[in-house]
């Protein structure tokens, strides 16, 4: 049986059919334009996650550097002038960030240790506030409480100087571990004798730095981390409030610190011993200058 030849090529249209449907399914590729490559990029879900942590980098750099800054708008500058503490006594200037209006200053009552209020007010003396020129600013005692002091800051004013004597050696039945003491050879300091600190935030809201000067020659140790240390002068960290008050500092001419080179977890301190005495010693026989007490 005869057939027409046209009914032997309708296999392979269909086959070129199927060929031809197959070859859409999957388009040949081509080079994308530039603003089609920018928009891939992003939408691309890898992209965009890179692209917000960033951003939260740069947040919390920012947020860090704001905090920092405003912790050093607001931290008190404090230094402690020991050099006539063998005459028994401190000389201090505090510089105290503060806002134009009344203003209420307090000397440390209470301390770290201490179960009455036992801060030795009645050992200061040439109680000062000035503007950062100098110009004097009048204060008064609180009528009922003797560690509050009152005063007014002018207009244009951010913050005020606080100068003081403290008298050493005045000991009291509460004087224990929050005064200070000095002669010739050794001084003790707790820093609460020497400041005053504003009303109103709390002592882990305040900062301090610290500066002491020393009598020559003298050393000294303490609980604080030391920022910079010259000849005679000593610059440390700042600390809340709190933390500063709770690290008295012993100092001397005869002074030997002994630090325990063992190596300890890195949640154990190190134990060290710090060591001043009032005159130096001599072995028998030896001539020798010991540094240290028993």
């Amino acid at each position: 049986m005869a057939f027409p030849p046209d009914r032997f090529m309708v296999p392979m249209r269909s086959e070129k059919r199927k060929q031809t449907l197959h070859e859409a399914r999957i388009p040949k590729p081509r080079i994308s334009t530039e603003p089609e490559q920018e928009a891939m990029k992003r939408h691309n879900p890898s992209t965009r996650a890179v692209t917000l942590f960033r951003c939260l980098v740069l947040c919390l750099i920012t947020s860090a550097d704001s905090a920092a800054a405003a912790e050093s708008a607001s931290t008190m500058h404090l230094e402690v002038d020991a050099r006539e503490i063998s005459r028994k006594l401190l000389h201090a200037r505090e510089e105290i960030p503060v806002q134009p209006g009344k203003l209420a200053l307090w000397y440390p009552k209470w301390m770290p240790g201490t179960h009455a209020p036992g801060g030795p007010v009645q050992n200061i003396a040439g109680l000062r506030v000035e503007t950062p020129d100098g110009q004097p600013i009048a204060w008064r005692r609180d009528e009922t409480e003797p560690h509050r002091t009152e005063c007014t800051v002018p207009d244009g004013i951010d913050r005020v100087v606080v100068r003081l004597d403290y008298i050493c050696n005045q000991p009291t039945v509460n004087s224990e571990g929050v005064d200070s003491f000095g002669n010739a050879y050794l001084g003790l300091i707790n820093w609460n004798t020497c400041l005053l600190y504003p009303e109103g935030p709390t002592i882990d809201e305040l900062h301090i730095s610290a500066r002491l000067l020393l009598p020559a020659k003298w050393r000294f140790g303490t609980a604080l981390k030391v920022a910079k240390e010259t000849e005679g002068a000593v610059e440390f960290n700042p600390e809340t409030l709190r933390d500063f008050i709770d690290c008295p500092l012993i100092c001397g001419e005869h002074f030997r610190a002994i630090i325990e080179s063992k190596k300890f977890p890195a949640n154990f301190p190190a134990p060290d011993l710090r060591i001043a005495r009032g005159a130096s010693a001599r072995r028998k026989g030896s001539g020798e200058i010991r540094e240290c007490s028993q």
